[in-house]
């Protein structure tokens, strides 16, 4: 999901000297340097280079994910096939080229699935170098603030509770600042009244709200607290 927060728009690069499996952590941070959202990604980085021809797969870059065993190298060359592999599901994908030798036989159990594909991703180089892409829009897309934007939402903001922006797309940001403000849960309602959304045990500080498959027009926020409550206007005027 997209967020606005205060932030410097980067694009990252980082250089891998051994292929493997690896995460990245993204993580947002509050006006006051506490984490609001963190979000991880898994990749793996594959030699092309490398030419398997062991029955176990041993040197391919590997990934136990989703239930299937994910083996990448170069190229495979195998004359028999590990027989434990047929109790799992397992996908092999190489980057250029995959020989099955007289012989090799592989019979998956019942309800299991071994493939073997060209990754299109990698083929056709040992040393495959993508392309950047510049102009990728998500579908919902935001930018990133000023420190004197947010500053100014802070100042206009009501019992610590910021929305913005305000009018939007149908997608915007709904963030509690206060946390000495105890908020049970939050509303949205349309121009006629109808309950569309409902959040229950608010725990976190920032929410991202997408009423974009509604009509455009006017909504309402109610924000109930242990005593009290309160009601912003939501315009959602900006068709994408």
């Amino acid at each position: 999901q997209h967020f606005m927060y205060i932030a410097n728009c980067k694009r990252f690069e980082h250089g891998f000297n051994n292929a493997g499996h690896y995460n990245v952590s993204l993580t947002a941070y509050n006006s006051d340097n506490t984490a609001a959202n963190t979000a991880w990604m898994g990749f793996d980085i594959v030699d092309c280079s490398t030419e398997i021809t062991n029955p176990q797969l041993s040197g391919s870059t590997y990934v136990d994910w989703n239930n299937i065993l994910h083996f990448w190298a170069g190229r495979y060359e195998l004359s028999s096939f590990y027989s434990s592999y047929n109790n799992s599901n397992v996908h092999i994908g190489a980057c250029d080229e995959i020989v099955l030798n007289d012989g090799v036989t592989i019979e998956p159990a019942v309800g299991k699935e071994i493939v073997f594909y060209i990754d299109e991703c990698l083929q056709g180089s040992n040393n495959k170098d993508m392309p950047v892409v510049d102009d990728y829009k998500p579908q919902h897309e935001t930018k990133c603030l000023t420190s004197e934007q947010y500053e100014n939402i802070i100042k206009n903001s009501i019992n610590g509770v910021i929305l913005y922006p305000n009018p939007n797309n149908g997608i915007f940001m709904l963030s509690f600042t206060a946390p000495e403000t105890k908020i049970r849960q939050f509303e949205i309602f349309n121009s006629l009244g109808e309950l569309i959304l409902k959040y229950n045990n608010v725990a976190k500080s920032n929410y991202l709200i997408d009423i974009s498959k509604n009509n455009c027009g006017i909504y309402y926020v109610k924000i109930l607290y242990e005593n009290k409550s309160d009601v912003f206007k939501v315009v959602y005027s900006i068709v994408n």
